[in-house]
């Protein structure tokens, strides 16, 4: 089960919205992630599906972030050609064994990766990711 699922908030008013499936509408051996349109993405949120249900969002006309809807920011200038950051990152811990193959697994983490990169005001690339449990 996924964690967090993502809703994708268009400038012409719709939305996309993940599924624990995580299947693409337009590509059946894709993520849900293939179906988002970058080109109309205006606000991207990442909704954990855990009591206490809470939500994480980054705004991509001017960099923002959002906690539970509170608005703060990590860049002090003005960033221009803002573009979304969003991946999972699996780790698996696993014992050795005695030959040194891997043995039985340990543990499995997943963390989600929520933010943007863009131009600065000297146009140079800067990035903003905030890391979710």
């Amino acid at each position: 089960m996924l964690r967090y699922l993502f809703e994708a908030l268009y400038n012409d008013g719709t939305s996309l919205r993940q599924s624990q499936d995580d299947v693409s509408s337009v590509d059946p051996t894709r993520s849900a992630f293939f179906d988002v349109d970058h080109s109309k993405l205006l606000h991207f949120r990442l909704v954990r599906q855990e009591s206490p249900v809470c939500f994480y969002a980054v705004d991509l006309r001017d960099g923002w972030f959002f906690v539970n809807g509170l608005p703060f920011r990590m860049h002090e200038y003005p960033v221009t050609n803002i573009r979304l950051i969003f991946f999972r990152r699996h780790t698996h811990n696993f014992n050795a064994n005695s030959d040194g193959t891997p043995g039985e697994e340990t543990d499995h983490r997943v963390v989600y990766r929520l933010g943007w990169q863009g131009n600065d005001y000297e146009g140079k690339n800067v990035q903003h990711v905030m890391e979710l449990d």
